[in-house]
């Protein structure tokens, strides 16, 4: 089950509203630090909004959450996004 914050953040993504899908995802991780779609979809909100320093600590948080043995989509984008 996702939290309704989470959701809310995909939804304003997919409406091309990236910061306030930003505000959404960062009250999701104030309660559940770690999450992953939350950290991927504040990293992508923040690179969206052009603070390509913002997306680079979320992606950092993810890839680092998940070590180098995993590989997703958005694990990848995370990785490409930090080089």
């Amino acid at each position: 089950m996702l939290p309704a914050q989470e959701l809310l953040g995909d939804m304003l993504m997919e409406l091309d509203r990236p910061t306030e899908a930003y505000q959404a995802y960062a009250a999701v991780l104030e309660r559940s630090q770690g999450r992953l779609n939350s950290l991927y979809g504040a990293g992508r909100a923040a690179e969206e909004q052009g603070n390509k320093a913002l997306a680079r600590t979320h992606y950092g948080d993810m890839v680092t959450m998940v070590g180098n043995n995993f590989s997703s989509q958005r694990i990848d984008h995370a990785r490409a996004a930090l080089q």
